[in-house]
């Protein structure tokens, strides 16, 4: 199965990546700041200028999550809520299921990365049940 590389897709590891990831996901939230029934886990100081965020989204329709960097997690879903990324059109409804705050855009971009990166399904259920 080729996937693009915005998608996630179920990924099975062995117990040597499941522990690697519960150790990641105990790493990124020692500081837990829950907003509602959406977690927000801040990673690093910054000024209101600089507030960035890492996001996750779901689609019941595609079984599927994707992630994303903004600056505006809210105004982004809505966007992809309306067909506005080509990319994630076909699974409206998206609903939010994760927030990240992080300093800067790069630091929202790099986190983005790092986590596509681990293509593991396990490790963003993690991220969203913290």
């Amino acid at each position: 199965m080729v996937e693009h590389p915005d998608e996630i897709g179920s990924v099975t590891g062995s117990e040597e990546i499941k522990g690697d990831v519960a150790q990641l996901v105990e790493q990124r939230t020692e500081n837990p700041c829950v907003t509602g029934s959406i977690p927000v886990i801040t990673t690093t100081k910054m000024n209101a200028e600089e507030k960035y965020f890492l996001y996750i989204i779901w689609s019941e329709k595609l079984n599927k999550y994707y992630i994303g960097s903004s600056s505006n997690p809210e105004k982004r879903l809505s966007e992809h809520n309306i067909g506005k990324a080509n990319f994630t059109r076909k699974g409206i409804p998206w609903q939010m299921k994760y927030i990240e705050q992080l300093g800067s855009k790069e630091e929202g971009q790099k986190r983005e990365r790092e986590i596509k990166r681990m293509k593991s399904r396990t490790y963003i259920e993690h991220l969203i049940k913290k």
